[in-house]
């Protein structure tokens, strides 16, 4: 239902959708690397969760500043993270480390009708031999 409200406001077709918190987010970075908010705010891969979850509430006053601050962000990291060559082994583990702790989530949406199963599992009655489950 998302994606068909998506599509109908923006006219993009979308596929599916990565879900990522600050924690997720923070894994995109690169050791070492740093992302600006504003002149004179600049965060490592260690301080972006942070800012993220509370510290964004003590730099900007207004919710639409700090809203516009934290999507920056995000794009910002995101497009350094796919950008060619960023991604190295160190990166890869602390995004799988993020994905298995639920940081970092897809789900991908198809337009396929789904296939039923022959017989009376179509139905709701499920007949499976003895000991296969």
């Amino acid at each position: 239902m998302s994606a068909r409200i998506y599509e109908r406001l923006s006219e993009v077709q979308v596929d599916g959708v990565l879900q990522v918190d600050p924690h997720g987010l923070a894994s995109l970075m690169k050791p070492g690397s740093e992302v600006v908010v504003e002149e004179g705010l600049i965060l490592d891969k260690d301080e972006a969760a942070d800012f993220a979850l509370s510290d964004a509430y003590g730099a900007f006053e207004s919710q639409t500043e700090r809203r516009d601050a934290l999507l920056a962000i995000g794009e910002e990291i995101f497009s350094n993270a796919l950008s060619e060559g960023s991604l190295d082994g160190d990166s890869l583990t602390s995004i799988g480390a993020m994905a298995a702790g639920g940081h970092l989530n897809s789900s991908r949406f198809t337009r396929r009708p789904r296939r039923e199963w022959p017989g009376p599992a179509r139905r709701g009655t499920w007949l499976l031999p003895m000991g296969t489950m």
